[in-house]
């Protein structure tokens, strides 16, 4: 067996108030952009402006999960919404620091915090 094997994988959705947020359990590569897809999409029908995503039980990315990612957050940006990243851990706040992604999905430190962006909780 290899030393290293990649994880599948999942996701599942939940609401902080009405913001979605996209939970990911596994490792971000080419092999996720279908899964990863269908929750943006699903997340995108919500009236919310503000879609998060939280790599709860994520721990590898490689560049084709970057890629993704970054197709994905620019659709939401093209439909008039927002992408956070909720709660990042310290290997994805490593990485997304390092290739700018914060830029694009700033990173959101707490529920409160996320609940802020609501525009009723300004």
């Amino acid at each position: 067996m290899d030393k290293f094997s990649l994880k599948p994988l999942t996701c599942s959705f939940e609401y902080l108030e009405q913001i979605p947020v996209i939970v990911t359990s596994g490792d971000i590569t080419s092999d996720s952009e279908e899964i990863l897809s269908r929750y943006f999409d699903k997340a995108l029908t919500s009236e919310s402006t503000v879609i998060a995503i939280e790599f709860r039980e994520s721990f590898y990315i490689n560049s084709s999960g970057i890629v993704d990612l970054l197709k994905l957050f620019k659709n939401v940006s093209n439909s008039g919404k927002k992408t956070v990243i909720y709660l990042p851990n310290e290997y994805f706040n490593t990485i997304f620091q390092i290739i700018g992604l914060y830029e694009i999905a700033p990173p959101v430190l707490s529920k409160e915090e996320l609940l802020k962006l609501i525009p009723s909780n300004r």
